[in-house]
């Protein structure tokens, strides 16, 4: 979530309107024709500001997650990129037969729409194992449903995390049973994320409804595959109202344990705060992350540059513990000015499981055209929550190759770009 000093903006930019806690979802194929936006406006902006990608789809789309399908039993499917984006009328699919280099439209949710709700912060997860009653290979896609403006100007009458499961490999879908989460008050509930975890499946998402903190990461977790869950658990839980640890992304080190990257924010009007610094901690089984009040080791490199906004984390093989690939919207100097060459065009990589130095390898999506200062608010409100924000990694199973999706904005809306680079 993008933040200004004492407030938030953009949060809605990627708005899917949603009616009631849960929404029903209608799976459709096909391609693109019919969709908001056209090539043209695509390829006339990419000029601009994307230096290297290709469109996703002709459609707007926000929070970009890929996966590669690995745990199904059907093995004519493994191997297969799915790829999910938020959009301004639910969830779109899309998916991969020859390694990322081309992608075509498999499926959407779309959602009736509600007077004053939206929706956004998507994620896409595959069950490694079987989960309940549902087999390994089962996807899930889940997202945060709040009220505009609620916890801004007034309180947000009703806000959850909901999700959607998918058995046949993301062609159709059906609405998990009952909210994840839900809450009252506050700025509701955002950025859900997905681990499987002591047999169970797990969401960590940003709780913004508790009125001690102004924002904490929590966690709940089902042992049923995702028909009910747990109460919440607080995972960082620091400072007071005007920190904002948010954005959690869980990654599992095979026979290791798991770890996890996340923005901390500091909302406060001092020039002095500590911006959205990313920040890394570990888990041994994936639910118990220690104590709360402690956020974990900042990200850095040895040269003093850090990572900002919006981080996301992949795994691979490579190293001496395995490799960590870790982008975010912003490259810095601390504190807080933004390296405007590295950002959008830089991925860190950590060459054993999390410890020691990071370093910089180039993206292979290369955004450019930083120029955040010099935006209007109307600007702000689509760009800052847009522009190489939320960034999807999604390693070769070799571990020498990365397709990278990432968004920027082109005309008048958000758009995914996608392309594939080594891993050096």
């Amino acid at each position: 979530m993008i933040t200004t000093r004492g407030r938030i903006i953009g949060a809605a930019a990627g708005a899917v309107v949603l009616g009631g806690t849960v929404a029903v979802a209608v799976a459709s194929t096909g391609g693109d024709a019919g969709k908001s936006g056209s090539a043209g406006a695509v390829a006339d902006v990419q000029s601009q500001n994307v230096a290297k990608g290709t469109p996703l789809h002709s459609g707007p789309a926000w929070y970009p997650r890929a996966v590669r399908l690995s745990f199904s039993a059907d093995k004519a499917h493994r191997g297969r990129i799915v790829v999910s984006t938020n959009t301004n009328a639910g969830g779109t699919f899309s998916e991969s037969t020859d390694g990322g280099r081309t992608f075509h439209r498999l499926s959407e949710i779309r959602t009736p729409m509600a007077s004053g709700q939206f929706s956004c912060c998507s994620t896409l997860f595959e069950y490694p194992q079987k989960l309940g009653r549902y087999p390994a290979g089962t996807l899930v896609w889940a997202a945060s449903v709040n009220y505009l403006g609620g916890g801004d100007a007034k309180p947000d009458p009703h806000s959850a995390i909901v999700g959607w499961r998918s058995t046949d490999y993301g062609r159709t879908w059906r609405a998990l049973p009952k909210p994840i989460v839900t809450g009252a008050g506050g700025h509701g509930l955002w950025e859900p994320e997905f681990s499987a975890a002591g047999g169970g499946l797990v969401v960590h998402f940003s709780d913004k409804v508790q009125r001690k903190y102004g924002q904490v990461l929590a966690r709940v977790r089902s042992l049923n595959g995702g028909d009910a869950w747990s109460g919440k658990v607080n995972t960082v839980a620091v400072g007071g109202r005007q920190d904002s640890p948010g954005m959690p992304v869980v990654r599992h080190y095979p026979g290791r344990g798991y770890a996890m990257v996340f923005e901390y924010c500091d909302t406060s009007a001092k020039p002095s705060g500590h911006g959205c610094r990313v920040y890394f901690r570990t888990s041994k089984d994936g639910w118990n992350w220690g104590d709360a009040r402690k956020p974990g080791t900042l990200v850095r490199t040895p040269d003093g540059r850090e990572l900002a906004h919006a981080p996301t984390l992949a795994w691979t093989k490579g190293g001496s513990k395995g490799r960590l690939l870790l982008v975010a919207r912003l490259v810095e100097w601390s504190p807080a000015r933004v390296d405007k060459k590295a950002s959008g065009t830089t991925i860190l990589v950590n060459d054993a499981g999390g410890a020691g130095r990071w370093r910089t390898m180039a993206s292979p999506v290369r955004i450019t055209n930083f120029r955040d200062e010099k935006l209007t608010p109307e600007q702000k409100r689509l760009v800052l929550p847009c522009q190489n924000y939320s960034s999807s990694l999604l390693p070769s199973a070799d571990g020498r190759t990365l397709l990278e999706v990432a968004t920027d904005a082109v005309g008048g809306t958000c758009r995914a770009y996608y392309a594939s680079g080594p891993i050096r």
